[in-house]
């Protein structure tokens, strides 16, 4: 007979966070935890209930999941756990800590909050399991494969990993954590999470929607300031335009994470992403069509940018390193629990713009556009 088992959540009020905590109460009868940023226990399960509300609603779940009597909130810091040592006291039986809190934070200026999140948080997490023999599931990034290209294995990174950002670095560093702990762990690499498969709702503001806010304001500034002149020619971006964009569904990646969580074999990492992914190039030319604009043409050569390229490249630094490195992500691991077919999502172009409709309204129109004009 199974030992009783209690789940841990970290990070439960993120959007990843709150969409395993809904699927472990959908699939278990075992209690789960939540470790909250709030001052009380009041204010932390407050917390804890509005996010699992507002997600249950993104997802067409039943509310009737979120019941308080399997549900504890426990308020308390990744990156300082003394203060709530005393309340961390589990029932007998397994204990399966899932940490999935982390700082999103990739620009320069906040290196030390993401390093304090990422991995000074991870060091805390790697602790407390080891204080209560329990197993870790840690929730990292397929990114973590930074500069490289082609396929990606199911291994862990070096510690010398070519990186694009601090983000990045910072998973690296967590990852090698988790491994040299001495516990029984699992590692779940998602790529770039964009909605739930069936309702396309999210509240996410990352990835996708972030970069179509990008051009968005992008479109605005420029031509406030110069008119018409940036509709008259299609931009330029440095890059492949066949790689793809990892684009993943937020169902599937709990789905199959909850699965390789509760029982993949431990020391493993698990690929949780889309092996049919849509490429920049379909990915740009709907953000970009979507905010009135033509469509881009990628190049190789940066030396092909003329100065409006580059005052767009700026202004899209974090995404565009992504279509220079192109990857695809090996998930034999994953595949071995759910079948190929279940990683499965098209994202072509109809559906990508019917993401970015649900979460964000459609720009104005084009202004008048005149006659193509050379910036350089």
């Amino acid at each position: 007979m199974s030992r009783p088992t209690t789940h841990v959540v970290t990070g439960a009020t993120g959007m990843l966070g709150s969409a395993f905590v809904l699927d472990l109460l959908a699939r278990t009868d075992d209690p789960v935890w939540c470790l909250v940023r709030a001052p009380t226990q009041q204010q932390a399960q407050a917390r804890l209930h509005t996010q699992l509300v507002r997600t249950a609603q993104e997802q067409d779940r039943s509310p009737d999941l979120i019941r308080r009597d399997r549900l504890r909130a426990v308020p308390g810091d990744i990156t300082d756990l003394s203060a709530v040592a005393t309340a961390l006291r589990f029932p007998p039986g397994r204990v399966l800590l899932w940490h999935s809190a982390a700082s999103l934070a990739y620009e320069p200026g906040y290196s030390t909050q993401t390093y304090q999140a990422n991995v000074v948080g991870t060091e805390q997490i790697v602790a407390l399991a080891q204080e209560h023999d329990a197993e870790l599931v840690h929730i990292s990034t397929a990114y973590v494969a930074g500069r490289r290209r082609g396929l990606q294995a199911e291994t862990l990174p070096p510690s010398d990993q070519p990186v694009n950002n601090q983000y990045e670095r910072t998973k690296v560093a967590a990852e090698r954590l988790v491994a040299a702990s001495g516990l029984t762990w699992r590692i779940l690499r998602p790529s770039a999470v964009i909605a739930d498969s069936r309702t396309l709702r999210t509240s996410a503001f990352s990835g996708l929607y972030d970069l179509a806010t990008r051009v968005a304001r992008f479109r605005r500034q420029y031509e406030k300031r110069h008119g018409d002149r940036l509709f008259g020619q299609p931009s330029r971006l440095c890059g492949d335009g066949r790689g793809e964009i990892n684009l993943v569904p937020l169902d599937h990646v709990v789905e199959h994470g909850v699965r390789a969580g509760l029982h993949g074999a431990g020391g493993t990492v698990y690929h949780l992403t889309n092996s049919t992914a849509p490429s920049a190039q379909e990915m740009y030319d709907v953000v970009f069509t979507r905010a009135g604009l033509p469509a881009p043409v990628f190049v190789d050569d940066p030396r092909d940018l003329d100065t409006l390229d580059r005052l767009l490249a700026n202004a899209l630094a974090f995404h565009l390193p992504y279509t220079c490195s192109p990857k695809t992500f090996d998930n034999t691991h994953t595949t071995g629990l759910t079948g190929a077919s279940a990683t499965a999502f098209a994202a072509p172009r109809p559906v990508i713009g019917a993401l970015l409709d649900r979460h964000q309204p459609r720009p104005r129109p084009l202004t008048r556009v005149r006659s193509t004009l050379d910036v350089r």
